[in-house]
């Protein structure tokens, strides 16, 4: 099944990480239709140089998208099939990804990692309480999934489907904050798995994904090095850094493969180097000297921990 379509959801705060995503999907993509879905909730931010450089366009909506991880449900939820690749911006592709999704035969695919059941309840839902309060007929299969990467076909969930659930806005609130953990996490597991079980739409589970965080091989035949990330990558991964990151690659585990494809994009932009340069020094000076944080800040407001930059 083709997918049509990559969605990058993207806000001003990491719009260097989704440089780095769409430079790695253009390596092997280089003509597939790619949009950026811009959250500005904070203020508008200009992409001009990613979309003329890369090939990039801007999702357009009848609203403003909203905050956080809830910005992906905009292309989810559009009225007309497509099957499209939905993924946050903390993300690169190591090789041909697209294709080994393209064999699977499911109107929505989800990476098979999943997460640590052991923190069920704070990432994803309470199932006990979900089982107990607000869906006892809720068959939980045993597994959970991360959102950041999404193989989706729109016009088969609604709105409508996410609104017990969702307070939609321009910052969304979970109505059952008690039960669904995760942010939009444990609302999305819970809609997918409860429609697959009840036979409204398909969910397949594919090993696609590698954790950024996780301590890749440096050595040997399962090593990932950069100098083999041309047309004929070994690797059919995406590598996902979710979660609280950094905003200096070189301080980051496996920021060699982010510093990788920036390099690659500034390839495209007037004066690249020079400007990646600057960049990253006025980057770096503003942290040292606090006007910055060090951490790449969650576009949501209510987040804990939550602060706008000055």
């Amino acid at each position: 099944m083709k997918i049509e379509h990559v969605y990058v959801c993207c806000s001003e705060h990491d719009l260097r990480y989704t440089r780095c995503c769409v430079a790695s999907i253009r390596r092997w993509y280089p003509n597939i239709p790619i949009s950026l879905v811009k959250d500005e909730t904070n203020r508008p931010f200009d992409t001009r140089e990613l979309e003329q450089g890369w090939n990039v366009r801007v999702f357009q909506t009848e609203h403003p998208v909203p905050s956080g991880g809830w910005s992906k449900l905009e292309p989810l939820l559009l009225p007309t099939r497509q099957r499209s690749l939905i993924l946050d911006s903390d993300i690169v592709f190591l090789g041909r990804v697209i294709e080994r999704l393209e064999t699977i035969e499911a109107d929505f695919i989800v990476e098979s990692v999943g997460g640590w059941m052991s923190l069920l309840d704070q990432h994803y839902f309470d199932l006990e309480a979900l089982q107990e309060q607000f869906d006892p007929g809720f068959k939980f299969p045993g597994y959970t999934f991360n959102v950041g990467q999404l193989v989706a076909t729109s016009g088969i969930l609604r709105r409508e489907d996410f609104e017990p659930l969702v307070l939609f806005s321009a910052t969304p609130q979970r109505i059952r904050s008690d039960i669904f953990g995760g942010h939009d996490q444990g609302v999305i597991n819970y809609v997918l798995l409860k429609k697959a079980q009840e036979g409204e739409l398909s969910l397949g589970r594919v090993n696609f994904m590698l954790w950024g965080w996780s301590r890749l091989p440096r050595s040997g035949s399962q090593a990932i090095r950069t100098g083999r990330l041309s047309s004929s990558s070994p690797y059919p991964y995406l590598i996902h850094w979710h979660g609280r990151k950094l905003q200096l690659f070189w301080l980051m585990r496996n920021g060699r493969l982010l510093r990788h494809f920036e390099r690659d994009y500034y390839s495209r932009v007037p004066r690249g180097r020079l400007k990646r340069a600057w960049r990253t020094a006025r980057l770096a000076w503003a942290i040292v000297s606090g006007r910055q944080s060090r951490r790449v800040l969650w576009n949501d407001p209510t987040a804990p921990g939550f602060a706008s930059f000055t």
